[in-house]
């Protein structure tokens, strides 16, 4: 007899190392359980053999009441996977279940497999924050809770580098979204800092692909064709003072001068322009670019200043504008790209003028191979303003 019993303890060993070796996702990451409380006496029928060792399996099956699991007791919370306690809640082994893995990009939260957080962000009340920016949950680590849950920023306070705080005035828009606020609207900014400028006002499109998109000019779609020339009338702007709203402006074009815009660009570092096509207050067509070169540059003069005229021409690559929100119709819908091209030039008389974008590097060309979104009325725009941004 005492060697029948000498057997099924053996065996419960070999059974018991089996079940726990290698069984770690990640490398014996997660939760790989934990002993029993209390596995029962070897031999005893709470044992692990819950019939005969010579006359069947030791093990009834792998979760079954008189297999491997009999008689073994798990702290609150636990249950019995393969001979291990473990918690379905949060072990990626058995995540809300027994042998249900998760993948080696997920984890296991609360009984489900949700996709692993981006570098630098932590989970938070089942949800992914960046805790060096989030006001809810600034300078938050691990499991967010505790003393781990970092902070709640006061109203009017913003999480910078995990820390809460009065907010400083920020360079630029772009620099302002990169500190957390996210609400498009009104701004202060001051782009030279300790310099001799004094800080301003602007309208920030925070949403936006992003955010980030400071608001530079506008021009009205209504100017007559015959009205010459056009690109004189519409591309010098006025004064310093940007525009803080995107309402239509009074007048043809609201906005300062080209000098203004240029210093504001040279001042933020900002590489990339876009113009948004607004009717009835709702955005009908939206395009951004980083294209500097010398043609089809009236979108980088409109929106950043850096230029003083314009030709008819396009820029050398079809990717060079990317077209974000389209519903005006032609060949290039949202998330497609075109060459950025203008008709028209600086000081033509009786000319017709517009800018597009194209599917070919013909400014000139058919205009079914083009999205014209600023222009004359040539364009049959004229309850259309476009609004001009950098970043």
């Amino acid at each position: 007899m005492w060697q029948r019993c000498l057997l099924a303890a053996v065996l419960v060993c070999l059974v018991a190392a089996c079940a726990s070796g290698g069984r770690g996702r990640r490398g014996g990451g997660g939760d790989s359980g934990t002993p029993p409380m209390d596995a029962g006496p070897a031999g005893d029928s709470g044992s692990a053999d819950a019939g005969s060792v010579d006359g069947g399996s030791a093990d009834a099956g792998p979760h079954d009441a008189g297999g491997l699991d009999a008689g073994i007791t798990c702290g609150a919370g636990q249950i019995v996977c393969s001979g291990l306690c473990v918690s379905t809640a949060t072990d990626e082994d058995h995540c809300g279940g027994c042998d249900v893995a998760c993948s080696a990009s997920e984890d296991c939260i609360g009984g489900s497999c949700v996709a692993e957080c981006a570098a630098g962000e932590v989970r938070c009340d089942g949800g992914c924050v960046d805790p060096a920016t989030d006001t809810s949950w600034c300078g938050a680590s691990g499991d967010c809770t505790g003393a781990s849950a970092g902070e709640a920023c006061a109203p009017g306070e913003v999480c910078a580098g995990g820390t809460c705080g009065a907010p400083t005035t920020p360079a630029s828009c772009r620099e302002a979204r990169e500190a957390g606020l996210s609400v498009d609207g009104v701004y202060t900014i001051d782009p030279d800092g300790a310099g001799a400028g004094a800080p301003f006002d602007v309208y920030c499109d925070m949403n936006t692909d992003g955010g980030g998109w400071t608001l530079t000019y506008k021009i009205r779609n209504n100017v007559p064709s015959g009205t010459n020339p056009w690109w004189n009338m519409v591309m010098p702007g006025s004064g310093t003072a940007f525009p803080t709203t995107v309402a239509v402006p009074a007048g043809t074009t609201e906005g300062p001068t080209l000098a203004t815009r240029a210093s504001y660009t040279t001042a933020t570092a900002a590489t990339e322009w876009r113009a948004s096509t607004y009717r009835a207050g709702a955005v009908v067509f939206d395009v951004k670019s980083s294209y500097s070169g010398t043609g089809g540059r009236a979108l980088r003069c409109f929106a950043a200043g850096t230029c003083t005229d314009a030709d008819q021409t396009c820029s050398t690559a079809v990717t060079d504008g990317r077209v974000l929100l389209n519903t005006l119709g032609g060949p290039i819908g949202a998330g497609g790209t075109g060459y950025v091209c203008d008709v028209g030039w600086t000081d033509c008389s009786y000319c017709v003028d517009w800018s597009s974008v194209r599917t070919d590097s013909s400014a000139g060309g058919s205009t079914t191979n083009a999205v014209r979104y600023v222009g004359d009325d040539s364009i049959s725009l004229t309850d259309t303003t476009t609004f001009y941004w950098v970043r």
